[in-house]
């Protein structure tokens, strides 16, 4: 008796990858987490360079490092469905990350936000982000699953509480960051849940 192999849809990752994208969407849920947890650190507004001020940003390079990967899950699962264009703005996602880290090592050298890197790294993220986020949610192959609106709830989510943003930590911006962790964390656990859930 002869089996024929099981056929990977130009939609669906190979099998072979589906561990790493798993592993992936562990990592982002962590790191989603940590974030959300790290949050209080910030609440005093600490000033630059002191021993508060240098931990809260730890851990923030630390969960970004996770978000960074989650989005790499979500290129690796084709989210955003066959399509190149889709893809590449999950890319542009990555790479607006990166570039925030690039800029929050640069800042706990010097001891200070100083860095130009920050708004280039920022916008590009957040604008990548919603973009990403409107293809994910044309996805059907999603249909049914959180997976396809927790990225624009974020993408959305993120444009909104920009507007509230600044460099000092006043209520304000606390609760804007708060939001967002929060939605962090509703996309990375809708990811996470829904990799697990595939077969």
């Amino acid at each position: 008796m002869t089996t024929v192999p099981q056929q990977t849809t130009s939609t669906t990752p190979a099998p072979q990858a589906r561990n790493r994208i798993r592993t992936a969407a562990t990592i982002g849920l962590a790191g989603a987490t940590l974030s959300l947890v790290g949050w209080p650190l910030m609440l005093s507004n600490p000033a630059e360079g002191t021993g508060l001020w240098y931990a809260g940003f730890a851990v923030g390079e630390v969960a970004m490092i996770g978000t960074l990967v989650l989005v790499l899950g979500l290129f690796a699962a084709r989210e955003t469905g066959a399509g190149a264009t889709g893809r590449g703005f999950l890319a542009l996602w990555a790479l607006g990350l990166a570039i925030l880290l690039a800029g929050g090592v640069q800042a706990l050298i010097a001891g200070n936000q100083d860095t130009i890197l920050f708004p280039i790294g920022g916008i590009t993220a957040t604008l990548a982000a919603l973009v990403s986020s409107i293809f994910i949610a044309c996805n059907k192959r999603l249909a049914g699953s959180p997976r396809r609106w927790a990225p624009l709830a974020y993408g959305a989510g993120t444009i909104v509480t920009g507007f509230f943003q600044g460099e000092e930590h006043t209520l304000q911006v606390n609760l804007a960051d708060l939001t967002n962790n929060l939605l962090m964390l509703l996309l990375a656990g809708a990811f996470y849940a829904g990799v697990r859930a595939a077969r």
